[in-house]
């Protein structure tokens, strides 16, 4: 598990906007992936079952198939983590039952692998021309400042 947030992940989760519970999703999502290094597959894939045992999150769960399967413990802010994101599911007025994908939308339906990638790679994009447009920025700043 990773001990900091990376660079990167900052600047995708600064890029995401959490008006909304599609934004809020997008972003417990990132932390989540950055916190366990868990694969958008091995995410796609989990349950609310598999993270939370009579009304509590669990310590650990399972994560990967065959010889990349391993147990990923659940510490402070994971568990922060993952009762954000089930909160925000009670909120949007889903319900949390043990079958139920931890990753879905609205709509209660299931975010599939490919589109957890393809929202990683939207917002990477986004924070990349972020911090390009805020470099340029303060190029042209210092640069006008001489």
């Amino acid at each position: 598990m990773h001990s900091a947030i990376s660079e990167t992940t900052t600047k995708m989760l600064a890029v995401v906007n959490c008006g909304n519970y599609h934004g809020k999703l997008i972003y417990l999502m990132i932390r989540f992936l950055d916190q366990t290094g868990a694969s958008s597959a091995e995410a796609a894939s989990l349950t609310i079952g598999d993270i939370r045992l009579d009304h509590q999150v669990k310590k650990a769960f399972g994560l990967g198939q065959g010889p990349r399967q391993r147990t990923q413990i659940i510490d402070s802010r994971l568990r922060k983590t993952l009762d954000a994101l089930l909160l925000q599911q009670v909120c949007q007025g889903l319900r949390l039952q043990d079958d139920s994908p931890l990753f879905r939308t609205a709509s209660d339906k299931a975010l599939t692998a490919d589109q957890m990638a393809c929202l990683l790679w939207l917002y990477q994009e986004a924070a990349a021309l972020e911090s390009q447009e805020t470099a340029s920025i303060t190029g042209k700043q210092s640069s006008g400042a001489k």
